[in-house]
């Protein structure tokens, strides 16, 4: 998919866009994962050029998002999030 849009608008800037990766909630969901994809698409010659986050976070807890982003950054790769909603009591 990567490759053929790559092909069709070279100047498109490819983000992969994924959720429940930011909040700890889901153990199938980690950035540790999300890495892990990423460097998979890339080695397969995907262009790779965001890293997209649905920020739907069921349990706020900003040392917990912090964290996923940093780790996140060691990529290099710019981060959006591309929805945020935020349910907590």
């Amino acid at each position: 998919m990567f490759k053929i849009a790559s092909q069709l608008d070279p100047s498109a800037n490819l983000f992969v866009n994924d959720y429940h990766i930011e909040d700890g909630c889901d153990i199938k969901s980690t950035p540790e994962k999300y890495i892990a994809h990423i460097l998979d698409l890339q080695e397969q010659g995907a262009p790779v050029g965001g890293i997209g986050i649905q920020g739907h976070i069921d349990s706020p807890n900003g040392p917990i998002v912090c964290s996923a982003l940093d780790k996140l950054g060691i990529l290099g790769l710019p981060i959006w999030f591309t929805e945020v909603d935020v349910s907590s009591d």
